[in-house]
């Protein structure tokens, strides 16, 4: 299992990746600075799962930048 086919996409729509060691978060996402932040303190598969959840956020951020609509689902 790799991280770089959900990095290429989050590279494709402009944010940038960051492995860090955060405490309290497992990810996070830098709207303003453009950059996706993901622990490195977790299993591969678990940063996978982690970063795909913070791309939905980064595409999320994108879309109403856009003012267009996606669902939203407020709980995650």
């Amino acid at each position: 299992m790799s991280l770089k086919p959900l990095i290429d996409i989050a590279v494709g729509m402009g944010a940038k990746i960051e492995m860090t060691t955060m405490l309290g978060a497992l990810g996070r996402c830098d709207y303003e600075n453009s950059v996706i932040y993901i622990t490195e303190d977790e299993p591969v598969r678990k940063q996978v799962m982690i970063l795909a959840h913070e791309v939905g956020h980064w595409l999320t951020y994108l879309d109403n930048m856009k003012n267009t609509s996606l669902m939203r689902n407020e709980r995650e």
